[in-house]
């Protein structure tokens, strides 16, 4: 082999072993395991660990500290606060042992008797969570200028005028209420089917469940 051919065979390898290490040190730099990320304690007692990390309080839109990216929960004394495509829920609970948590969507929190919940939550492939098998939906129409059929309750207490408001339960949604095009918004809210008795506001208040 002559001295250019070697050469540029040394050159290639070294280059080669050097993007190597480069990919290693990155995945390592990237490895936010338990051991690598500390716990915190909210002001609330909520403990937060692995793979969700704190916001800096502060500043509720700081960078990531250590944990999934989207996966920041925003604490003070009264609050614990996840931020789901930019849209706000109330932590209740993380169970690291069962992978579980429960949120509460922050319009309905403390809302009891007459929750409005503006958020329509969809998950997608951009964060690691699915909804708990044991959850359901509540579907609202908002602001309808006429009456839908069969709803599970008419809303009276978001009623006025001949503006009224509906709510279906799971399955008794009708396929597809365009064709109507009387209601101002439509939003699906999940609930813990546990939690559902037929009262809007304890159900919600309850929370839903992700994976």
């Amino acid at each position: 082999m002559c001295p250019n051919q070697l050469f540029s065979s040394f050159f290639l390898v070294s280059l080669l072993l050097l993007l190597f290490s480069i990919f290693i040190n990155s995945s390592r730099a990237d490895d936010t395991s338990f051991e690598n990320c500390p716990s915190s304690i909210c002001e609330n007692g909520l403990n937060i660990s692995y793979p969700f990390w704190r916001l800096d309080s502060h500043n509720p839109t700081s960078s990531q500290y250590c944990g999934y990216p989207g996966f920041g929960i925003f604490c003070s004394e009264t609050d614990r606060i996840l931020y789901i495509f930019e849209d706000s829920f109330y932590v209740k609970e993380i169970n690291y042992n069962k992978r579980s948590l429960t949120l509460v969507d922050i319009d309905a929190l403390d809302s009891r008797v007459c929750p409005r919940v503006h958020h329509n939550l969809t998950i997608d492939d951009d964060l690691p969570l699915v909804y708990s098998e044991l959850g359901m939906n509540l579907t609202f129409y908002y602001n309808c200028t006429g009456s839908l059929p069969d709803p599970t309750h008419t809303l009276d207490c978001l009623t006025s005028g001949g503006i009224k408001s509906y709510l279906f339960v799971e399955d008794y949604d009708p396929e597809d209420l365009n064709w109507y095009r009387t209601y101002e918004k439509k939003v699906v809210a999940p609930v813990t089917e546990g939690g559902w008795t037929g009262e809007i506001g304890v159900a919600m208040d309850e929370g839903f469940v992700l994976n």
